[in-house]
């Protein structure tokens, strides 16, 4: 036979080969639906992991585009436009906890800029909603948020305006804004994308995907060797019929790739279904729309060339210690000592990589090195746990008959049990480490201190009347208490600094004060400002000019303390009107703030429903809305939200495994039962063969999760905060998991314990 023969020959045994292995997937059991229900178990597992994957590929692609329409609907910078055609003036404001943002146009000249998503820009008296607040204010919830919107709506804005279909967003068509201080010209639309993400957060976001994917690699690894003492037999029959080795691992390797291709069709399903789901969903307050899920092409083709080849390779090296004979496979037997040297290599190598990074220079630098180094170090926990549960059984003697049971099955056999437990300690230890790893990020960049200020007080800013306005409305109003307003002053001049004019009333409310009468001036302590200092008065923001009235500071100014961490104003003047006697404050920000009776939800609704005249005209301020902006909101809910769905995975995961478990140990279910073993002892040795191997990874997924955050923080030169109580409900769902699996496994022991179990064998 020459070699073109030999070669065609041997290429029909690798096709007639897989070919085999095809047909015993969907048929090799000792009944059909035995065979469907193993190749869908493997595909059910595969196809979950295969569906997270492309949800976390599509939605880096989702966040670009939602910023990228963030940003074209941004006002450009402006020009030294000849004529402007376009001034706005930001509007936005809040109902039930919700931002609603808004802006108001004033259009003096021809063919006006229009930002994304509307066809032109509202008149006078016009506004133009988003879809989701039209929808909110014609339902019955939004009733209390319509006087803040008496214009005519005359459209709805675009999905090229909205970075998701549930913002709250709206322009509306006003006039005064161009010769407003509160106005801005708007030459065009579109701003470049500027100031990134802080390192931390970088860092925050690299080690949760880390922290994601690992453990889906691992389901599918896990997921390919379902139903592997079943598969073994049947290899061992086609072993009798002459087939060699090598043809029986090309055959349980067509097996694991069928299962894995059915497992990619699944997931691609699963992963549409799940797309049209994205509108109602928000995470950090932002929702996206389907189409903007769209993994890249290449990180498809990676998914759908990476999960076939792992599949394969797991179904493959599972063999490495199977004897497959005619006779039989010879698997039960106690495997060689395992050896803990390359194992730790795993362990050390991810600790260096990580120490590696922790001295980077350059943070852009330090990012794939500490990637890396997490991938090693979470892999190598499911590595090392079936060294770990070996030396742990290794020493347990004696028990009840239900723990005996276990224990000898765990010592039999420790690799099998590690494999079921692998997933969700990978998950126990990635999950603590990235929330200790966020708990330690969070001082350094996460929450920003909040804003002084009362929380049953509203502020209100305004230029000219408007202020006037203000004070009137809030006079008027039922909810409020007490009405205080002052003039916000800078002096421009060689000791800059901030000048509050109120009267004597309203400055003892915020500040202790000596004696004080109209024509008094303070100075706050601590200030710097001397006496006998003369600068201009203008408004905040602004430069002098030589028209800009003169003042300096007396030589008489008394000292002046706040009162608590409430005070509102800053400036480190304070001067009563009699000090400026002279000086026209009618173009000044004149500030309102009002006490609420009760700062309960309903009366701010109400406040601001009474402010509404002013829309674009004031700067608006509630106490009991402020906060410290979490800059790291956005990444933890969505990290939240994959850690959920990966332990719920994890829980689906576990549950099929032991299931498959019991299966492939009916025989000796059944045998133990026709002996007299009560059904109930067998249980609670399943109890303890899910609860010893969960508890022993338990802990070591706690102590490399722990590890594992000490080195991120490190990189990212963050203290250690160790959360307890995020530790003890780890270890109260750890319980919970192993309580629901066992229950879940009860049907199908209760069906291998019959009697008639006991002959099918």
């Amino acid at each position: 036979m020459n070699a073109e023969s030999r070669y065609g020959a041997r290429n029909g045994r690798w096709w007639g080969d897989l070919a085999l292995g095809i047909r015993l997937a969907v048929g090799g059991a000792r009944t059909l639906r035995a065979s469907v229900l193993r190749l869908g178990l493997s595909a059910f597992g595969i196809g979950l992991a295969v569906a997270l994957l492309l949800i976390a590929a599509g939605l880096n692609v989702g966040l670009t585009a939602q910023d990228d329409r963030s940003f074209a609907r941004l006002p450009a910078p402006a020009t030294a436009a000849e004529d402007a055609r376009l001034y706005a003036a930001a509007g936005g404001t809040t109902f039930e906890g919700r931002f609603i943002e808004g802006d108001y146009f004033e259009v003096t000249g021809a063919n006006p800029p229009v930002p994304p998503g509307l066809a032109r820009i509202p008149a006078p008296g016009e506004i133009v909603l988003s879809p989701a607040l039209a929808e909110l204010l014609d339902s019955p919830e939004g009733a209390a948020l319509r006087p803040r919107f008496d214009e005519r709506v005359v459209g709805t804005i675009g999905n090229e305006g909205l970075t998701g279909p549930t913002e709250l967003i709206f322009y509306a068509g006003s006039t005064g804004i161009a010769g407003s201080a509160l106005g801005a010209e708007v030459p065009g639309f579109g701003q470049p994308q500027t100031g990134g993400l802080a390192y931390g957060i970088v860092l925050l976001i690299a080690l949760g995907a880390v922290v994601l994917l690992v453990p889906l690699f691992v389901f599918v690894a896990t997921s390919s060797r379902i139903a592997g003492a079943e598969r073994d037999r049947s290899l061992a029959a086609l072993r009798l019929v002459g087939a060699d080795g090598r043809q029986t691992r090309r055959i349980a390797a067509a097996e694991a790739l069928l299962s894995s291709v059915v497992g990619l069709a699944l997931g691609a399903g699963l992963f549409l279904l799940a797309r049209q789901a994205a509108p109602e969903l928000e995470l950090g307050g932002r929702s996206m729309f389907p189409a903007d899920i769209v993994p890249p092409w290449y990180l498809v083709l990676l998914i759908v060339l990476a999960i076939p080849l792992l599949a394969v390779a797991t179904a493959v090296f599972g063999m490495r210690r199977a004897v497959i004979e005619p006779l039989g496979v010879l698997r039960r037997a106690k495997p060689v000592q395992r050896r803990l040297w390359w194992r730790l290599g795993l362990l050390v190598l991810g600790v260096g990589l990580l120490g590696t990074a922790s001295v980077q220079d350059d943070p852009d630098s330090a990012v794939p090195p500490a990637m890396f180094g997490a991938v090693v170090f979470l892999v190598a926990v499911p590595v090392l746990l079936p060294w770990v549960i070996e030396r742990v059984m290794a020493r347990v003697r004696g028990g009840s008959p239900s723990w005996q049971l276990a224990s000898r099955r765990l010592q039999l056999d420790s690799g099998t049990p590690a494999r079921v437990v692998a997933g969700i300690v990978v998950v126990l230890a990635g999950v603590v480490g990235l929330q200790t790893s966020m708990a330690g990020l969070d001082s350094v960049v996460g929450t920003s201190p909040a804003a002084a200020s009362n929380q049953d007080e509203v502020e209100v800013t305004g230029y000219a009347e408007d202020g006037a306005l203000a004070e009137r409305l809030l006079s008027e109003s039922v909810d409020v208490e007490r009405v205080r307003s002052g003039y916000d002053v800078y002096l421009s001049g060689q000791h800059s600094t901030g000048l509050y004019v109120a009267d004597c009333q309203t400055l003892r409310l915020e500040f202790q004060l000596p004696d004080c009468r109209d024509g008094a001036v303070f100075q706050v302590a601590g200030t710097e400002v001397p006496a006998g200092s003369t600068g201009q008065l203008v408004a905040l923001g602004e430069r002098g000019t030589a028209d800009s009235p003169q003042w300096t500071v007396p030589e008489s100014a008394g000292a002046a303390r706040p009162r608590d961490a409430s005070t509102a104003t800053t400036a480190q003047l304070l001067a009563t009107p009699g000090a400026l006697a002279g000086v026209d404050l009618s173009g000044q920000a004149r500030t309102v703030r009002a006490e609420l009776i009760s700062p309960n939800p309903e009366a701010v609704d109400r406040v601001r429903n009474a402010l509404a005249p002013l829309d674009w005209r004031a700067s608006i301020t509630f106490g009991a809305e402020q906060g410290g902006e979490d800059s790291t909101a956005a990444v933890r809910a969505g990290l939240y939200a994959g850690t959920g769905l990966l332990i719920l995975l994890a829980g689906v995961s576990l549950l099929v495994l032991a299931i498959e478990q019991v299966k492939e140990r009916r025989r000796v279910f059944a045998v133990l039962s026709a002996s007299g073993v009560p059904r109930g002892v067998l249980a609670r040795s399943l109890l303890w063969q899910n609860a010893v191997p969960i508890g022993i990874g338990g802990v070591l997924a706690v102590g490399t999760g722990l590890l594992l955050a000490r080195l991120v923080l490190g990189v990212a030169d963050a203290p250690m905060v160790l959360d307890w109580s995020m530790l003890g409900t780890l270890g109260g769902a750890a319980v919970l998991l192993v309580l629901l699996v066992t229950a879940g496994t009860y049907p199908a022991l209760r069906s291998a314990t019959r009697l008639a179990a006991l002959r099918a064998e």
